[in-house]
């Protein structure tokens, strides 16, 4: 078939699990009959498998398994996923609430999330989502997408104009940048590495 189902979590939710020839957001390639969009923003990795029983909320996996019934297997499922579980979006509040001072107050905060990411120990948990993805979606191509760089990479430039129009970064946007950076190309690169793991090992 050629539907796309989207898969996430947070701040990504319109990449999240997606079928055939899908544009990036949700809403826009609904219009075929056969595609759904079951990405749920603010889904932790736990949540996009086991949903939540207090809120009768099924699983993404669960609505996925409905959509097969359904239609039977997708062409493609994308799967964006890991933000929330890192606390990514607390992260970004605290730094836009932070007191203005020198320097920004978030700055620690997602240091840690990088040298948690760096430890290896957040690879087996993506690895672990991708595989009961990857099982529940039969004959479908499972791809895992990365998430948007919500800021400029580091450059003087780009760290003039950051200051200029964020007030929050309280001229640190020299420290905020590359910090921002590293999460990112950290996060990727631990779903790079999960997506090979989960394809290559056995259950």
């Amino acid at each position: 078939q050629t539907c796309a189902l989207p898969i996430s979590d947070e701040y990504a939710a319109a990449p999240e699990l997606f079928a055939n020839d899908a544009p990036a957001t949700g809403p826009l390639w609904l219009g075929s009959p056969n595609n759904a969009f079951i990405a749920c923003s603010g889904d932790t990795s736990n949540q996009l498998l086991y949903g939540e029983s207090s809120k009768k909320i099924p699983s993404q996996i669960t609505q996925l398994a409905h959509y097969e019934v359904a239609h039977g297997d997708p062409g493609l499922i994308t799967v964006t996923v890991g933000g929330n579980d890192l606390g990514f979006v607390d992260v970004l509040l605290d730094c836009f609430l932070s007191i203005v001072g020198t320097p920004v107050s978030c700055i620690g905060e997602l240091h840690d999330k990088i040298s948690y990411i760096e430890s290896g120990a957040f690879t087996s948990v993506l690895e672990t989502t991708y595989k009961a993805i990857k099982a529940q979606a039969g004959d479908a191509e499972v791809v895992a997408v990365g998430y948007p760089f919500l800021f400029p990479t580091a450059s003087l430039s780009h760290e003039n104009a950051a200051n200029a129009r964020c007030p929050w970064l309280a001229g640190d946007a020299y420290q905020a940048l590359p910090q921002f950076e590293n999460a990112q190309l950290d996060i990727d690169e631990v779903m790079r590495e999960a997506a090979s793991e989960a394809r290559d090992r056995k259950s």
